[in-house]
């Protein structure tokens, strides 16, 4: 019923029909150490894809932006494992149902063998994977060459009514039409 559920927001709230989800490590620890920080996937994946140029030319072959999906458990326990969170907020926090996902934009990297990579440490210390789905539709070198920011995160609608966006980040589908204008320009943001 759960992988039921979580196809369906893919097909629906993502409308990434019939995208098949990945499981990518988390390893923080090492990534952590190295200065990598938290909430900054895209810059992470630069820096990463930098360094191995130098040490192991060849061994990231891309950079894939990818949605990573939160089901309601997964909510409720990165609310419980954040510092950001007080007890009495997690009291107060609305109480997602079983159907309720959420999905943040995010950047992997694909090495040369094709496994997906993430050296993004994850702020609850507790997850050791993350649950994502490739997005083809808007990739990094997209993202970089027309100066978009990160989208808003894309939820289910009970989800979305407990917990409104707030809107400081654009709408994702909206950035897919300004991207199909941009690309009909040949337009470079500098």
């Amino acid at each position: 019923m759960f992988s039921t559920r979580l196809q369906d927001f893919i097909d629906t709230k993502l409308q990434l029909p019939g995208a098949k989800t990945h499981v990518v490590k988390v390893n923080s620890t090492r990534f952590k150490a190295a200065g990598f920080e938290i909430k900054r996937c895209h810059e992470n994946c630069r820096r990463s894809f930098k360094i191995m140029e130098k040490e192991v030319p060849g061994h990231f072959v891309e950079r894939v932006t990818c949605w990573i999906l939160y089901s309601a458990k997964e909510i409720i326990m990165d609310s419980r494992a954040s510092p950001l969170v007080s007890e009495e907020q997690f009291r107060k926090m609305p109480e997602p149902s079983a159907g309720d996902f959420e999905a943040e934009f995010h950047c992997v990297l694909r090495n040369k063998s094709g496994k997906l990579v993430d050296p993004t440490p994850d702020m609850n210390p507790k997850r050791v994977v993350r649950r994502i789905v490739v997005e083809p539709r808007m990739t990094a070198d997209l993202l970089d060459k027309y100066g978009l920011t990160t989208p808003e995160n894309i939820a289910s609608d009970n989800w979305a009514r407990l917990t409104p966006v707030s809107g400081n980040n654009p709408d994702f589908f909206k950035q897919l039409k300004q991207l199909e204008f941009y690309k009909t320009l040949n337009y470079i943001a500098f």
